[in-house]
C-alpha cells in the first residue's frame, strides 16, 4: 500500500472511530463498506467493519470477518482484538483471555491491557489484574486510564484505601470529566455510612447534577434503594437514568428486575426484554425472563420474543430449550382450561 492511500485509509478509520463513539452506526457502515470496495481485503478496514458488526450485537458476523483477517495474517492484533471481544460477548471469558493476551504479545496498548484486566476482573484473578497494571504503571505512571483500572481492581479486593486514592489521584487529573469514575468514588466515600445518609446524599448530589454524570448518580442512587427492598423507589431513579441513556442495557436489566420483585411482572417485560437483545447470552435477565411470562401468562409472546432472537443471532441455539419450556406450558394451560 502506497503512503497515500495508507492516509487515505488511516483518515476512515479515524472518522468510523468517531461515528462508533456517537453511535452513528448506519453512517459508519456505509463509509466501511464502500472503502472496502475501493480497498478490497484490506485488513485495517475489515477490522473495524467486525468490530462495527459486534457493537451491533452481531457476533457471528464479527467473528468471520476477523477469522478472514487472521487466515491472512495471523498475528493481526486488531483481529485478535475482535476474536477476544467476540469471546467476552458470549461470556466465553477464558478463551477472551489467550486472544487478547496474544494481541498485547503483538503491540502493548493500554487498550488492550484494559480489556485484559476487565477479563480477570470477570474471571474473578484480581491479582493477575492488578499485575498488568502495575506492569503499565511502571512503564507509564501518568497513564490515567490504566490506574482507573488499577483503582477499580483494588476496589474489588477489598482494598478500599488504596481504590479511593487511585480514584482521586484519576479524577484530579482528569478534572472528574469521567462520570463513572467520579460515582465509583463516591460509592466509597459512602461506604460505612447508614442508609438513610447514604440515600440522602445521593439525592443531594443528584439535584445539582445533569447529564452523564446525573446519569451514574441516578444509576447509583437506584442500586442503593434496590438493596434496601424499595423498589418502587428504585424504578424512579432508573427510569430518571433512561432518560438521559435510553438503552443502557445495564439500567434496562436493574429496571426490569426491580418491577419484577415489586410484583409488577407485565410492566418488567418491556425492560428485560430490551436489555437481554442488547446481551442473549445473560442467563440472569433469561431465567427473569422466562419467569414473568410464566407469571403474566405472556406465553406466545415469549415464544416469538425468543425465537426473532435466534433469528438474529443463529449461535443462540441453547433459546430453543427455552422455547420448549414455554410451549410446554403453553400446552399445560391449554389442557387446564379443556378440563
Amino acid at each position: 500500500m502506497s503512503s497515500r492511500d495508507f492516509l487515505r485509509v488511516k483518515k476512515v478509520i479515524d472518522q468510523v472511530r468517531d461515528l462508533k463513539r456517537e453511535k452513528k452506526f448506519s453512517r459508519a457502515l456505509e463509509i466501511l463498506e464502500r472503502s472496502l470496495e475501493e480497498y478490497p481485503g484490506n485488513n485495517f478496514l475489515q477490522a473495524s467493519l467486525a468490530d462495527l458488526y459486534l457493537r451491533q450485537n452481531d457476533p457471528n458476523k464479527a467473528e468471520s470477518l476477523a477469522d478472514e483477517i487472521l487466515d491472512r495474517d495471523p498475528g493481526d492484533f486488531r483481529a485478535l482484538t475482535v476474536k477476544g471481544d467476540v469471546f467476552y460477548y458470549r461470556r466465553d471469558y477464558q478463551q477472551a483471555l489467550e486472544f487478547f493476551e496474544n494481541a498485547l504479545a503483538q503491540r502493548e496498548e493500554g487498550f488492550l491491557a484494559g480489556k485484559l484486566v476487565k477479563t480477570y476482573h470477570r474471571l474473578e484473578k484480581f491479582s493477575e489484574a492488578l499485575s498488568i497494571c502495575q506492569r503499565f504503571l511502571e512503564k507509564n505512571p501518568d497513564d490515567n486510564y490504566i490506574k482507573k483500572l488499577r483503582a477499580q481492581t483494588y476496589e474489588k479486593m477489598g482494598k478500599e484505601d488504596q481504590a479511593r486514592k487511585d480514584y482521586g489521584e484519576y479524577l484530579e487529573q482528569e478534572g472528574a470529566e469521567d462520570h463513572f469514575a467520579y460515582k465509583e468514588n463516591i460509592k466509597l466515600k459512602l461506604k460505612g455510612k447508614p442508609p438513610e445518609t447514604r440515600v440522602k446524599e445521593l439525592s443531594n448530589l443528584i439535584k445539582f447534577s445533569q447529564g452523564e454524570k446525573k446519569f451514574h448518580l441516578c444509576n447509583l442512587l437506584g442500586k442503593e434503594l434496590e438493596g434496601q427492598k424499595k423498589y418502587d423507589e428504585a424504578i424512579e431513579q432508573y427510569k430518571k437514568a433512561l432518560e438521559i441513556e435510553p438503552g443502557d442495557p445495564f439500567v434496562l436489566k436493574q429496571a426490569g428486575f426491580c418491577l419484577y420483585r415489586g410484583g409488577r411482572e407485565a410492566e418488567a417485560l418491556f425492560y428485560l426484554e430490551e436489555a437481554f437483545k442488547s446481551d442473549p447470552e445473560d442467563f440472569y435477565t433469561r431465567s427473569a425472563l422466562l419467569a414473568a411470562y410464566k407469571k403474566t401468562g405472556e406465553i406466545e409472546r415469549g415464544i416469538e420474543f425468543f425465537k426473532q432472537i435466534i433469528q438474529k443471532d443463529p449461535s443462540q441455539k441453547k433459546l430453543w430449550g427455552v422455547i420448549r419450556k414455554l410451549s410446554k406450558e403453553e400446552e399445560e394451560g391449554n389442557d387446564e382450561e379443556d378440563r
